[in-house]
């Protein structure tokens, strides 16, 4: 049961967090504007795979664990990352919620990830 819960979780955060991988490599224009007016436009296809080697990672993880663990936990970094950038724009806690969604999420899956192997 444990691993079920685990898989369920780790491949409802890879499946979002490859479409905010497609939505930045693809150059989506709303997402570029949201990166433009945060300061780091610039990173946008940097941002986009990092975001598609995370859920790959975690991908992978479902059978090598630490790679899932390493994947989940750099993906908490990558979004408390988000969050500041948010927080420094001046955006409303609304803004990156987001951010802290999949970011709790990740936690979730690293938890998940190291107590299901």
């Amino acid at each position: 049961m444990s691993f079920i819960v685990t898989a369920v979780v780790t491949v409802v955060l890879a499946a979002l967090t490859f479409g905010a991988a497609l939505a930045k490599l693809r150059g989506n224009a709303q997402v570029g504007a949201t990166l433009d007016r945060l300061g780091v436009g610039e990173m946008q296809v940097t941002l986009g795979l990092l975001e598609l080697a995370g859920a790959l990672g975690l991908l992978v993880g479902l059978v090598v664990v630490p790679i899932g663990v390493l994947a989940a936990i750099s993906l908490v970094g990558y979004f408390i990352g988000a969050v500041f950038t948010h927080m420094r724009a001046g955006d409303p806690v609304a803004e990156s919620g987001p951010a802290i969604a999949f970011g709790l999420l990740a936690i979730a899956a690293a938890w998940l990830r190291t107590t299901s192997a």
